[in-house]
Protein backbone atom coordinates (compact mmCIF):
# COMPACT_ATOMS: atom_id res chain seq x y z
CA UNK A 1 0.00 0.00 0.00
CA UNK A 2 1.13 3.54 -0.72
CA UNK A 3 0.29 6.64 1.31
CA UNK A 4 -1.47 8.05 -1.75
CA UNK A 5 -3.93 5.14 -1.49
CA UNK A 6 -5.22 6.54 1.82
CA UNK A 7 -5.96 10.13 0.73
CA UNK A 8 -9.61 10.78 -0.07
CA UNK A 9 -10.72 7.39 1.28
CA UNK A 10 -13.78 7.45 3.58
CA UNK A 11 -13.37 6.30 7.19
CA UNK A 12 -16.14 4.18 8.75
CA UNK A 13 -16.45 2.95 12.31
CA UNK A 14 -17.40 -0.62 13.27
CA UNK A 15 -21.11 0.34 13.30
CA UNK A 16 -20.87 1.47 9.68
CA UNK A 17 -21.07 5.22 10.42
CA UNK A 18 -19.10 7.35 7.99
CA UNK A 19 -16.83 9.69 9.93
CA UNK A 20 -15.28 11.60 7.06
CA UNK A 21 -12.63 11.42 4.35
CA UNK A 22 -8.86 11.27 4.89
CA UNK A 23 -7.24 14.63 4.15
CA UNK A 24 -3.86 14.12 5.80
CA UNK A 25 -1.61 11.20 6.70
CA UNK A 26 0.94 11.83 9.43
CA UNK A 27 3.98 9.60 9.71
CA UNK A 28 7.27 9.38 11.55
CA UNK A 29 10.34 7.39 10.54
CA UNK A 30 8.44 5.81 7.64
CA UNK A 31 5.54 4.57 9.82
CA UNK A 32 1.98 5.93 9.62
CA UNK A 33 0.95 7.41 12.97
CA UNK A 34 -2.40 9.11 12.34
CA UNK A 35 -5.04 9.84 9.73
CA UNK A 36 -6.72 13.27 9.80
CA UNK A 37 -10.27 13.35 8.45
CA UNK A 38 -13.33 15.55 8.08
CA UNK A 39 -13.85 19.14 6.92
CA UNK A 40 -11.89 20.57 9.84
CA UNK A 41 -8.80 18.59 8.88
CA UNK A 42 -8.94 20.05 5.37
CA UNK A 43 -9.10 23.53 6.88
CA UNK A 44 -6.09 22.68 9.05
CA UNK A 45 -4.15 21.46 6.05
CA UNK A 46 -4.58 24.73 4.15
CA UNK A 47 -5.06 27.37 6.87
CA UNK A 48 -3.17 25.95 9.85
CA UNK A 49 -6.26 25.94 12.10
CA UNK A 50 -6.81 22.77 14.14
CA UNK A 51 -9.99 20.92 13.37
CA UNK A 52 -11.48 17.69 12.14
CA UNK A 53 -10.78 14.29 13.56
CA UNK A 54 -7.63 12.29 14.05
CA UNK A 55 -7.43 8.50 14.16
CA UNK A 56 -4.36 6.64 15.39
CA UNK A 57 -3.08 4.03 12.95
CA UNK A 58 -3.41 1.30 15.60
CA UNK A 59 -7.20 1.90 15.52
CA UNK A 60 -7.39 0.94 11.82
CA UNK A 61 -8.79 -2.57 11.37
CA UNK A 62 -8.83 -2.79 7.58
CA UNK A 63 -8.21 -0.81 4.43
CA UNK A 64 -10.09 -1.81 1.30
CA UNK A 65 -10.44 -0.25 -2.13
CA UNK A 66 -13.59 1.55 -0.94
CA UNK A 67 -13.02 2.46 2.73
CA UNK A 68 -11.02 2.40 5.93
CA UNK A 69 -12.66 0.56 8.85
CA UNK A 70 -11.69 1.58 12.38
CA UNK A 71 -12.44 0.78 16.00
CA UNK A 72 -13.91 3.95 17.39
CA UNK A 73 -12.49 4.96 20.80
Amino acid sequence: MRLADLYGKPIHDAAGERLGVVHEVRSRDGQVETLDYGPGSLRERFAGKRGGGRIRWDQVRSVTAKRILIDRP
